[in-house]
């Protein structure tokens, strides 16, 4: 019989963002939150967590892979109301083998994740076996479009955590970060926005796929050409002459009849336009978030990228937290 971890657990409250859960042999482990709507909080039920309580000598990825996949079996349980109405319409999330997969050059890194664009696919047709038809459907769109038609760039990237965590860290933190990549999944599964990256698919194994290390989950997102970062040093340099036709045509709308042609060509304005469409598209994104209840909590320049038309998209929702019901998750139930 399956022992709950509510039973195996002594859990308590570290902070808002975290949970440290005690056995009862004094061994601590601490793990980032995962409330219910209710505001009460727990970490998992899977067979894996029991077994862990008989078995001290489970390795960090199996840990990792426990705690995460009971992450994943509960995130429903977090959600608000409106969210669960997004959660049973979500698109379909195509399953990928990472030998399926050929990375490409890195694009970024963080300090616990990693983010590589994939150059192409080599489908396995032993997925489809297994697969759900729409699954199936997914997964050859988006073989079929592993690179833009036109400039013939890579279409998506592909996050897993760094190598090593578990030679700097500890098992629990390592276990942590796995359960904050399978919450941005989860997350990021029900958003749909147009400047909010976009999920495509995941590990064949889920969660379950972090007992093969760092590298055996997952997520495979859209490629974004730049980030804001970036984007800021090509302002301090200036536009460049021809490259803002589009942001022309609105600075054109907003102007006097009378002073359209002093500052159609006016670099100044075109440069003000350019940042001013950039903040209300972040400000679009942190407005449909709060409006469900979710908080990013890691907004920088690093965290905005751009696709290949220009639209700002926020990406690394590792430290994104669903509000509770109550909206004060300083009055969450400990009990």
């Amino acid at each position: 019989m399956t022992q709950s971890v509510s039973e195996s657990f002594r859990i308590s409250f570290l902070n808002s963002n975290d949970i440290s859960a005690e056995r009862p042999d004094g061994l601590e482990l601490n793990f980032r939150d995962s409330s219910n709507r209710d505001g009460s909080y727990c970490l998992s039920s899977v067979d894996s967590l029991a077994h862990f309580n008989k078995n001290l000598t489970m390795s960090p990825h199996q840990m990792a892979a426990s705690v995460a996949a009971g992450v994943k079996e509960h995130f429903r349980e977090s959600l608000s109301e409106a969210l669960l109405i997004d959660y049973a319409d979500r698109d379909c999330i195509a399953p990928f083998k990472a030998k399926e997969i050929m990375l490409g050059r890195l694009l970024g890194s963080g300090e616990f994740s990693n983010v590589y664009e994939i150059k192409s696919f080599c489908p396995d047709k032993s997925v489809d076996k297994t697969a759900s038809d729409r699954e199936i459907e997914t997964r050859q769109y988006m073989i079929g479009r592993e690179k833009y038609r036109d400039t013939k760039k890579a279409t998506y990237a592909l996050k897993h955590l760094r190598s090593g965590l578990i030679d700097v860290y500890k098992s629990s933190q390592c276990a942590q970060f796995a359960t904050d990549l399978v919450r941005e999944a989860e997350i990021l599964s029900v958003l749909q926005h147009p400047n909010i990256i976009k999920l495509r698919g995941v590990s064949f194994l889920d969660a379950t796929g972090f007992v093969h290390g760092p590298k055996g989950y997952f997520l495979i997102i859209d490629r974004l050409d730049e980030t804001l970062v970036d984007r800021i040093a090509k302002w301090k340099q200036g536009p460049k002459k021809g490259r803002f036709d589009r942001l022309q045509s609105s600075v054109a709308n907003a102007v006097s009849k009378a002073a359209k042609k002093k500052e159609r060509g006016s670099d100044e304005v075109i440069l003000l336009h350019q940042q001013l469409e950039v903040m209300l598209q972040i400000a679009a994104a942190i407005v449909y978030l709060h409006d469900k209840n979710i908080i990013f909590r890691d907004l920088k320049p690093a965290n905005v990228g751009f696709d290949v038309r220009g639209d700002a998209k926020l990406f690394d929702f590792g430290l994104a937290k669903i509000m509770p019901a109550n909206g004060d998750p300083t009055k969450i139930p400990t009990k």
